[in-house]
């Protein structure tokens, strides 16, 4: 397998084949976070990369699975990772 591993920012599909209709399925369907700080300037068609990453810590403990996601925005909290969300799931 190859994975391609680097920073991922792209805008929201404004596709009017998707619509309104699709984005209203989903509880959360924001636009990239990485969206507030500009275009990239090597590519309009993409949020400027480099200012945001995401990353999510699992773990298992037993019966439970939990899932952390976490944040760095170069320019927030010092550039240190911040919890933007999270779960767990117990196996019954």
């Amino acid at each position: 397998m190859i994975y391609e591993i680097g920073p991922k920012v792209y805008y929201k599909n404004q596709d009017p084949v998707l619509g309104k209709a699709f984005y209203k399925l989903f509880e959360v369907a924001d636009e990239n976070h990485a969206a507030i700080y500009g275009q990239d300037p090597d590519n309009n068609d993409r949020p400027a990369r480099n200012q945001i990453q995401n990353f999510v810590g699992i773990t298992i403990d037993k019966n439970k699975l939990t899932a952390v996601s976490y944040e760095i925005d170069q320019n927030k909290n010092k550039a240190k990772p911040y919890i933007i969300d999270q779960f767990g799931i117990i196996k019954k």
